[in-house]
C-alpha cells in the first residue's frame, strides 16, 4: 500500500501581498494618469484650435467694421448735405436733381455682419470652459456684448429709415433714379438722376419736416453709430493682440 505524502506550500509573507497590491495600484494609477494627460492634451489642443478660429473671425470683423465705418461716415455726410438742401426751400425746385441724388445715394441702412461662428460654438457647446486664460475668456465675452450693442443701435437707425419712407414717398418719384454702379469701398450704390426729375411737392412744411428727420438720422450716426464702430474695431484689434500673445500664435 502506497503512502502519499502531501507537500505544504510555504505561506507567503505579508510583504509579498503588499508589493502585489502596490504594483496593481501603480498600474491603475499610471493608466489613469496617462488617460488624464491625454484628455488634458486633447482639451488644450481644442482650446488652441478655437483661438486660431477666433483670430480668423476677428480679422474678418475688423475688415467689416472698417467698411461700416466708411459707409456710415459717407451716409452721415450725405444726409447732412441733403438736410441743407431741403431747408433751402426757395431753391428746392432749382436743386431738384441734387436733392434726388443725395436722397437716393445716402438713404441707406447700416447693417453689421459679424463673423461670430466660433464665439457661438463656444457658447452653445459649453466649450467656454476650455478657455483656461480668464483674461481671454472675459474679453471674448465683452466683445460679444459690445457687438450685440452695435447691432441693436443699427437696428434702431434702420427702423427710423423705414419710418421715414412714408414721408419720402410724398416728395420723391422713384422712377427718376436708377443705379449705375456700386462703390466697392463703402458698398454704397451710385445713382443716375433723370434730368426731367421733379419733386412731388414743394410744400415748405413737408420739405422742412423731411429735413428734420434727415438731420436726426445724421446726428444718430455721428453720435452713436460711428463712435461704437470705432470702439469695437479697437476692441477687436486688442483682442487679436491678446490672443496671439497668450497662445503664442502668429
Amino acid at each position: 500500500m502506497e503512502v502519499h505524502t502531501h507537500t505544504h506550500t510555504a505561506r507567503k509573507k505579508w510583504t509579498h501581498y503588499f508589493w502585489e497590491f502596490l504594483m496593481l495600484f501603480l498600474a491603475v494609477f499610471c493608466g489613469f494618469l496617462a488617460e488624464y494627460q491625454l484628455e488634458h492634451k486633447i482639451e488644450k489642443d481644442r482650446e488652441k484650435q478655437y483661438m486660431e478660429s477666433m483670430l480668423e473671425d476677428l480679422a474678418a470683423d475688423t475688415l467689416m467694421l472698417q467698411n461700416r465705418m466708411l459707409r456710415s461716415g459717407r451716409i452721415q455726410k450725405g444726409l447732412d448735405s441733403l438736410k441743407t438742401w431741403l431747408y433751402d426751400t426757395p431753391s428746392a425746385e432749382k436743386n431738384t436733381e441734387t436733392i434726388y441724388r443725395q436722397n437716393a445715394s445716402y438713404t441707406r441702412q447700416i447693417i453689421p455682419s459679424f463673423s461670430d461662428q466660433t464665439a457661438t460654438q463656444l457658447r452653445n457647446s459649453g466649450s467656454m470652459r476650455l478657455i483656461r486664460k480668464r483674461n481671454v475668456a472675459n474679453d471674448i465675452s465683452k466683445y460679444g456684448r459690445r457687438a450685440n450693442n452695435i447691432e441693436r443701435t443699427c437696428e434702431n437707425f434702420n427702423e427710423i429709415i423705414e419710418d421715414r419712407a412714408s414721408l419720402e414717398d410724398r416728395i420723391f418719384n422713384r422712377k427718376y433714379w436708377s443705379i449705375i454702379a456700386t462703390d466697392t469701398a463703402s458698398s454704397l450704390d451710385i445713382y443716375s438722376i433723370d434730368p426731367a426729375a421733379k419733386l412731388l411737392t414743394l410744400d415748405e412744411n413737408q420739405l422742412i419736416g423731411f429735413g428734420n428727420i434727415t438731420d436726426r438720422l445724421q446726428l444718430f450716426i455721428s453720435r452713436f453709430i460711428i463712435p461704437q464702430l470705432i470702439r469695437l474695431n479697437q476692441n477687436a484689434i486688442e483682442l487679436i493682440t491678446l490672443i496671439k500673445k497668450e497662445y503664442h500664435l502668429k
